[in-house]
């Protein structure tokens, strides 16, 4: 090293990245929730259950936050290492529920920015400029006496509009085609409707 290196300034070290809402949202909706859904229900059965029963103490309080959305918020965070922004916690909401055969979990999370490719040909964009289809809901889906769990995603088309996904249990995701419009009644009667028996677009690990 010559005498004037000795003062020049080291090299800053590179920025990390920012990780976006929507890389977060993809995350649990592909990585976190499906691990829970086939490996661990009992418990994520268990967490939803407890958190969401603070959840009218929380907005007795005058804190409009979801307990149990807050949490997989956190998850997913944690995941990429980063902290959780405040008013992303807002946006996170898990709602219970059942049907005759099937009791739900679904996990609402906030409004993605709008995506529209289809004046454009998928084929030319670099991977680097193809945007993050980020979802509208998940929902573990868990048959009453069977136990068996199906999971699936309501989330962006790159031409508009949305698409149903699902993932199986060795992390296999189907492309099931357009769905419904972004509305968790419309994505539950959707799925209802289907009976499991869903079309499957495309498959990838």
């Amino acid at each position: 090293m010559s005498f004037l290196d000795k003062f020049r300034k080291p090299k800053p070290a590179p920025l990390k990245p920012e990780v976006s809402l929507s890389q977060i949202c993809w995350s649990i909706a592909y990585i976190i929730l499906p691990r829970y859904a086939f490996n661990e229900c009992d418990r994520f059965v268990s967490i939803c259950l407890g958190l969401t029963a603070t959840a009218e103490e929380w907005k007795h309080e005058g804190r409009d936050k979801d307990p149990a959305g807050v949490y997989l918020l956190y998850e997913g965070c944690k995941l990429h290492n980063v902290q959780p922004k405040g008013e992303d916690e807002f946006g996170f909401r898990v709602h219970l529920g059942e049907d005759e055969a099937h009791d739900y979990f679904l996990l609402a999370y906030p409004t993605p920015p709008p995506v529209d490719l289809s004046h454009l040909n998928p084929a030319e964009l670099s991977p680097r400029d193809y945007p993050l289809l980020a979802p509208y809901f998940s929902v573990v889906m868990r048959h009453c006496e069977s136990k068996a769990v199906m999971y699936y995603t309501l989330g962006q088309s790159p031409v508009g509009g949305t698409t149903v996904r699902s993932v199986t249990a060795d992390g296999t995701q189907c492309n099931h085609g357009p769905g419904p419009k972004p509305d968790i009644g419309a994505f539950l009667t959707f799925l209802h409707n289907t009976k499991g028996q869903l079309r499957t677009h495309g498959s990838w690990k």
